[in-house]
């Protein structure tokens, strides 16, 4: 082989090396875990902090290191950090795991100061620390060390809501909208938290969802949990454990009608700005811009799929015209009143509406067995009904062709239930039917198939248990407290008891299977939970959700329930 080949070779094999080892350094050098192996799924923690925890006697300090058990996300773990009281800080990283807050302000004298790095601080795979973590150190000598702890329901993993406590002295107003929090915190994955290292007094605690991370509460789009008292922290109460919130939503804005489009010849799609108490067919007028052609809405229907709007269904519309809709006083899921009409206009469409009537769903399906006895009788259609044709077209009978009379409740006009007065009763059979030629949409069609019948049977008395015991209190009861069962196979609530006046419970005619209890004090008496308010101020009525599991079995009582609302007895 010549000489100059060789060295050509050799040159290329000398490249091809060098470009190896190039594009292994770089990877090797690259941010962020390498490719392959099982995604980590551990939560990072901190290792290491400077003060120490629980340091006291700590003086001009001009920075604050932590330490992470792992590679973290900066953006997450800096809109995570709250000091309390306040002080002025940049956060400064080394690497992705050493976090420095360089502090611009001098230290308060005999003070115990708490950074708290929120549970939504996460890694670089995204996994979220398991609760905030809370790092105390005071300039005195002494770390104050009251906490209050509890729980948050109803928010799930993704939800980013924090816990602000703030400290009440005699005349305080808090109002969470313009005030900021003396203590902060997030509660974890569980819904779980705890402010730790509070110094004695009086607080009022909320849980918001601050999602502008302005550390204040805004109500045109932030959730809000209110308590349902407020805390003491002294010498004879040092430790708060049993605060719980649910989370609502205190919109302060009225609604609006956003727009209008026609989906077919018969059928408006009406778009509002935020979810409505209710809207009913006579608060709309649907006419030409000359008011002289008034198109007739025969119904209306809430999209189920986006609770914001409505379908409104009319006589068939002229091509290729323009109608305005006027909408007249509304009111929002939070009671927030718009009393001036709201109009928006469309343009009709030329499309034919083909939808055929036919039932979508029924339920139980028919020959259904073991029915619970507080199931009851549901259909669904695909276009809008005449209610009134409903009522004499559905008829019912037992076993023994006696006649069950009840009730219907429209969720919509495409969707209704049928309630048994009084009940099904255990161990028995059902027919229900409808005579479909004296049934009618809005529109006057009837339904395809000339009969329809279905035979259901409930439960055996046999197959159903029940439970019973008592509320623990030291005092009378001074409210009504509603226990609900909510069955652990769905979820559900399948029946609410009420307390009785020697503080004993029962629950009679349960399926066999596990249940959970939760409960609330009826403050203001009118059979419903209330979640508080803030302007003006009243404390959320008093819950609690018990986690331990009741079994129930068939032909059995479990007895000596214990149930209590924590922090009230």
């Amino acid at each position: 082989m010549p000489r100059i080949r060789i060295y050509r070779y050799l040159r290329i094999s000398i490249y091809f090396l060098l470009f190896i080892f190039i594009c292994s350094h770089f990877q090797c050098a690259a941010r962020g875990l390498p490719s392959g192996g099982p995604k980590d799924q551990v939560p990072p923690q901190i290792i290491e902090t400077f003060p120490a925890s629980d340091s006291t006697g700590v003086k001009n300090i001009n920075k604050i290191k932590i330490v992470f058990s792992e590679r973290m996300t900066e953006a997450d773990v800096n809109q995570s950090i709250f000091i309390s009281p306040v002080l002025n800080y940049v956060p400064r990283w080394s690497g992705w795991d050493e976090l420095f807050l360089k502090i611009s302000d001098t230290l308060q004298s005999d003070i115990t100061y708490v950074v708290t790095i929120g549970s939504a601080a996460s890694d670089l795979q995204k996994n979220r620390m398991k609760e905030s973590y809370q790092l105390a150190f005071s300039t005195g000598a002494r770390i104050d060390q009251a906490k209050i702890s509890g729980k948050v329901y109803g928010i799930s993993k993704k939800d980013i809501f924090y816990i602000y406590a703030y400290k009440i002295t005699a005349g305080d107003t808090i109002n969470p909208t313009v005030r900021k929090a003396n203590y902060l915190s997030q509660p974890g994955e569980e819904g779980l938290f705890l402010l730790n290292y509070l110094s004695t007094g009086t607080y009022r605690v909320f849980v918001i969802e601050d999602i502008n991370k302005n550390l204040l509460l805004d109500l045109n789009f932030e959730r809000i949990g209110i308590p349902s008292k407020d805390v003491i922290l002294d010498s004879s109460l040092n430790v708060s454990e049993d605060l719980n919130f649910t989370i609502t939503r205190m919109d302060t804005t009225p609604p609006f009608i956003s727009s209008a489009r026609a989906l077919n010849n018969r059928t408006i799609l009406l778009r509002c700005s935020e979810k409505l108490q209710s809207l009913q067919a006579n608060q709309i007028l649907i006419c030409d811009s000359l008011k002289t052609d008034t198109l007739q809405l025969k119904a209306l229907c809430p999209n189920k799929d986006d609770s914001k709007q409505y379908y409104l269904y009319t006589f068939s519309q002229p091509e290729k015209s323009k109608y305005f809709i006027t909408v007249n006083t509304i009111m929002d899921s939070c009671g927030n009143l718009q009393k001036n009409p709201q109009q928006v206009s469309f343009g009709t469409s030329s499309l034919i509406d083909t939808t055929r009537f036919r039932i979508l769903k029924i339920s139980p399906v028919d020959s259904a067995g073991k029915l619970a006895l507080t199931s009851a009788i549901s259909l669904e259609f695909s276009i809008p009904v005449d209610t009134l044709t409903m009522s004499s077209a559905f008829s019912m009978e037992d076993g023994r062709q006696q006649k069950i009379s009840g009730r219907w409740a429209w969720e919509d006009l495409k969707k209704g239930m049928f309630t048994i007065d009084g009940g099904f009763k255990p161990g028995s059979e059902y027919h229900f039917g409808i005579r479909t030629r004296e049934f009618r949409s809005v529109w006057g069609d009837t339904l395809a198939d000339t009969t329809f019948s279905r035979t259901i049977f409930t439960v055996s008395e046999d197959e159903l248990g029940s439970m019973s015991g008592r509320y623990s209190s030291e005092k009378p009861l001074p409210h009504t407290v509603f226990l609900n069962i909510l069955s652990l196979r769905d979820g559900k609530k399948v029946k609410r008891v009420r307390v009785n006046a020697d503080n004993t419970f029962q629950a009679d005619m349960l399926m066999e299977g596990f249940y959970q209890l939760s409960g609330f004090i009826d403050l203001d008496e009118n059979g419903e939970y209330s979640a508080g308010n803030l302007s003006p101020f009243q404390f959320a009525e008093p819950f609690y959700m018990q986690t331990d599991t009741i079994r129930v079995r068939k032909r059995w009582e479990t007895e000596n329930i214990q149930f209590a609302i924590p922090g009230v007895n």
